[in-house]
């Protein structure tokens, strides 16, 4: 009978967690299920009311009054011998039935909590302290006291409430040292998250002062703070291009009497932002943007890998041919006459970073010199090169026209070119835009 209403009982906690859990049988179900998912308060006395009939069936099946004795010189005389091996089963069927509520209870009330070892050993204790006190002690005591004998259900409640007490304690703090790390953990992703986030900006802004192949350097962690030795590199065949917007500080001295002024550098921010915005398309990455001084633009390409074509040339020579198509289509929006007096030279360079804590990248040597005299000596409109550069552009199919010998600040007499250029078609000036 015992074993049967036990069996009885786990089977109607296993279905009842099934519809609370799953809800798949009926409407009420669901409803039911989605209450007690919802609710703790609800889920707590859910919990505990199966435990109290849990309780109440472990109590009713230890009643001992089918057992009769009497008290004899040599002990307890029982009845019926079978009550000893009874009372047993029924103390182990019903410590098993104890244990699954209190762990269904654990895993309810508390999803993140652990049970350690201690907590086993406490219920193993406890299970082996009721299986040696058994019916024969109980009415050996009796037997010898009478009054001092105390109702073993009261003993087994009290002692079951007290574990569970126990054990609900160590259970909850172990699940708030659980909460704990989990949002230990949330708040150290959290700061990876920023801490990559922050990088990628500080590389970012770092790579639009330097060119890449230089941040690089800086960002690999081989720069110390008092270290001296910064980055500087030689090219043998680096191409210099200097772009000059001419009648530009006309332009702004006429604005600046109309206090003007600031419209005017707007303007000049938007040009500059054009050149970068040509200079970053996919044909131009070689080039780099070193600097711009007042109106005048500074790029060079064969600055960072090996070089072994003179591809980063041809670039530069486009680049300064798409750059007179731009001016042309900012003149139309800006309703402006402005123009562009470009010098190319090609030749050895020095590039290296000046300034640790404020970085500056630049380029020194001849070559340098030379392509800004290309510019400075130049003609507005027109690309002026170098007999050189002349040479290695004259291979690619670029055609060129002398000007025959000028007097070069700094260098004496130059034979130089200018470059010819072919009218944009109006599809090309459209992309320009």
């Amino acid at each position: 009978m015992f074993v049967g209403m036990t069996i009885a009982f786990i089977v109607l906690i296993t279905l009842l967690i099934y519809i609370s859990t799953k809800a798949i049988l009926l409407r009420n179900a669901k409803r039911g299920a989605k209450k007690l998912k919802c609710s703790r308060i609800v889920r707590v006395f859910f919990i505990f009311a199966i435990l109290l009939s849990a309780h109440s069936v472990i109590i009713s099946a230890l009643d001992t009054n089918q057992c009769s004795f009497e008290c004899t010189t040599i002990g307890p005389f029982l009845s019926n011998s079978s009550c000893l091996e009874v009372t047993a089963r029924q103390t182990e069927v019903g410590m098993v039935v104890v244990l699954c509520s209190v762990g269904i209870t654990l895993m309810w009330l508390f999803p993140g909590a652990q049970l350690t070892n201690r907590q086993f050993h406490l219920w193993l204790d406890r299970n082996q302290y009721f299986s040696n006190f058994t019916l024969v002690d109980q009415l050996e005591a009796y037997c010898s006291n009478p009054s001092n004998i105390d109702d073993l259900r009261i003993f087994f409640t009290i002692t079951a409430a007290f574990a569970v007490v126990l054990i609900v304690m160590q259970t909850r703090r172990s699940e708030l040292i659980s909460r704990y790390d989990f949002i230990w953990k949330l708040q150290a992703l959290d700061e990876q998250l920023e801490m990559k986030r922050r990088h990628a900006q500080n590389r970012s802004v770092l790579e639009n002062i330097l060119p890449s192949h230089v941040a690089r350097h800086f960002l690999e962690d081989k720069v110390s703070s008092k270290s001296k030795d910064l980055y500087h590199e030689a090219r043998d065949n680096a191409c210099i291009i200097f772009i000059t917007i001419t009648d530009f500080s006309r332009f702004y001295m006429e604005l600046d009497a109309n206090n003007e002024g600031v419209e005017c550098l707007r303007l000049l921010n938007e040009i500059i932002s054009d050149f970068d915005e040509l200079l970053d398309r996919d044909e131009f990455k070689c080039i780099e943007k070193i600097k711009t001084i007042s109106t005048t633009y500074m790029a060079a390409s064969g600055l960072c890998g090996k070089i072994e074509d003179n591809s980063h040339v041809v670039a530069v020579a486009r680049f300064a041919q798409q750059l007179l198509a731009k001016i042309q289509v900012i003149n139309e929006h800006s309703f402006n006459n402005f123009d562009l007096r470009i010098g190319i030279n090609v030749g050895p360079v020095v590039a290296g970073v000046i300034g640790l804590m404020k970085p500056h990248y630049d380029i020194w040597g001849n070559s340098v010199n030379v392509a800004s005299r290309m510019d400075s000596s130049g003609v507005p409109g027109k690309i002026q090169v170098t007999e050189e550069t002349k040479n290695i552009l004259e291979k690619e199919g670029f055609e060129f026209e002398c000007r025959g010998e000028i007097n070069v600040k700094g260098k004496g007499l130059m034979t130089t070119y200018f470059m010819k250029t072919s009218e944009q078609p109006s599809d090309q000036t459209e992309l320009l835009l």
